[in-house]
C-alpha cells in the first residue's frame, strides 16, 4: 500500500493507493478495503475479519489499484487494510493476504486566534474576547474555550465554551461566571472549521490569565447567572451595620465558627449558613435571596480567598428580623448546606 500520503494535510477524504503485482501475470479481478481507528486496531481481541471497521466498501470489481475513502475522516491516526483477489476460469477465486498501511490525518484548520480576558469587579465574572488571525482564512467558524486553575496542568471547558459560533468576522465573546476570587484563572481557544462534514481543528491560541479581585463572599447560580448576588463578610452582632449583604458560615450552632465539616454520605463540606442583611438595602438584598435560595438547587459559594465549592442549601432551619433604627433594618435565615459536585454544562460533550 502507497497512500494517503503520511501525514495527509490536503483533505478529509483521502485516497488509497497500493501496488499489485503476479508472478504468473494473473490479473487483480477485485479488491476491497477497510479502515480504522488507532483506537479500534488496538482493542483488544481486534481483527480485521471480524472487527466492525470506521469506513469500508464491499468487493469492487476491476483492476483499479486506488479507492476513494467516502467518509470524512477527522484528524488522528488510522490504518486501512486492503485485499484483493484473482478469478481463475473453471476454478474459482484466490484472495490474497491482507496488507495494511498506518498514517495520521492532520488537515490544517484556522489559524491560533488572539484571546483576551478582563475581569468585572462589579459584576464578578470574566469576559473573554476572541478574534480571528488577521487573515482568517481559513475562515474560523467555531470556538471551544478552556480554562485551567492549576497553571496549566489540567484543562476544562468553560461552561457555554464548547463549539461557540463565530461571527462574520470571526470574532466571539464568552462569559464566565465560575472564575475563583482572587486567583489566577487560565484561558485558551481552539479554532474550528468545516471541511466537508467534519469539524477541523486549527492552532492552538496562547494563554490568556486573569485574576477576578474582590473582598467579598459571592453566592451563584451556574445556571442562571441574573441570580448572582455578592454577600459581604458581617460580625456577630446584628449593630454592626457596616455591610449591606452579609454571609457567615457556621458549624452547629456556633455563631463564630468559620469552619467546615467534612463527613457523612457526601464526604465533602457540610454545615449550617446564616444569611444576614443589614442596612437600607436590606430589603433588595434580602429578596435577591428569596430568589436564588430554592432547597436542593446547585448554587457555586466563593471565597474571597480563591476557595468555592459547589453546594446545595437544605430546608431553611429558622428565620428572624428586626428593626434596629431609622432605615436600619436586620433579617436572618439559617440553612443547612453540604457540597456537590460541578453541574453538567448541557452543551459539552466533556462535562
Amino acid at each position: 500500500i502507497t497512500g494517503p500520503a503520511d501525514p495527509e494535510e490536503a483533505t478529509t477524504r483521502p485516497v488509497v493507493t497500493w501496488d499489485y503485482a503476479d508472478d504468473e501475470g494473473d490479473p487483480q479481478a477485485a479488491f476491497r478495503a477497510k479502515v480504522y481507528t488507532e483506537e479500534q486496531y488496538t482493542a483488544g481481541g481486534f481483527g480485521v475479519e471480524t472487527s466492525v471497521p470506521y469506513t469500508q466498501t464491499d468487493w469492487v470489481t476491476g483492476t483499479a489499484q486506488q479507492w476513494n475513502v467516502p467518509r470524512d475522516l477527522p484528524d488522528g491516526n488510522y490504518r486501512v487494510y486492503v485485499q484483493v483477489r484473482q478469478v481463475w476460469a473453471g476454478i474459482g477465486e484466490h484472495r490474497s493476504e491482507w496488507a495494511f498501511y498506518d498514517w495520521t490525518q492532520d488537515v490544517p484548520g484556522p489559524l491560533a486566534p488572539t484571546i483576551t480576558a478582563t475581569a468585572n469587579v462589579v459584576t464578578n465574572w470574566i469576559q473573554i474576547d476572541l478574534t480571528p488571525d488577521v487573515a482568517n482564512d481559513p475562515a474560523v467558524e467555531t470556538y471551544n474555550v478552556e480554562y485551567s486553575d492549576d497553571a496549566g496542568v489540567t484543562w476544562d471547558i468553560v461552561r457555554g465554551g464548547w463549539q461557540i459560533l463565530a461571527g462574520v468576522n470571526g470574532e466571539a465573546t464568552l462569559y464566565d461566571y465560575e472564575a475563583p476570587i482572587n486567583k489566577a484563572r487560565w484561558y485558551r481557544a481552539l479554532p474550528y472549521m468545516t471541511l466537508n462534514t467534519v469539524k477541523v481543528s486549527g492552532d492552538m491560541s496562547d494563554i490568556a490569565m486573569v485574576t477576578a479581585y474582590a473582598n467579598d463572599f459571592w453566592l451563584k447560580d451556574p445556571l442562571a447567572p441574573a441570580l448572582n448576588m455578592k454577600i459581604s463578610v458581617y460580625g456577630d452582632s446584628p449593630k454592626q451595620t457596616r455591610s449591606q449583604g452579609v454571609f457567615k458560615p457556621l458549624v452547629a450552632d456556633g455563631y463564630t465558627a468559620n469552619t467546615v465539616v467534612v463527613n457523612g454520605p457526601q464526604y465533602g463540606i457540610e454545615g449550617d449558613i446564616a444569611f444576614v442583611f443589614v442596612g437600607p438595602d436590606e430589603v433588595s438584598g434580602w429578596y435577591g435571596f428569596n430568589n436564588i435560595y430554592t432547597p436542593g438547587r446547585t448554587l457555586l459559594l466563593q471565597y474571597p480567598t480563591g476557595e468555592q465549592h459547589y453546594i446545595q442549601l437544605g430546608p431553611e432551619i429558622s428565620q428572624d428580623w428586626d428593626i434596629l433604627g431609622q432605615n436600619t433594618h436586620y433579617r436572618k435565615a439559617k440553612v443547612a448546606y453540604y457540597e456537590v459536585t460541578r453541574p453538567d454544562d448541557p452543551n459539552s460533550p466533556t462535562s
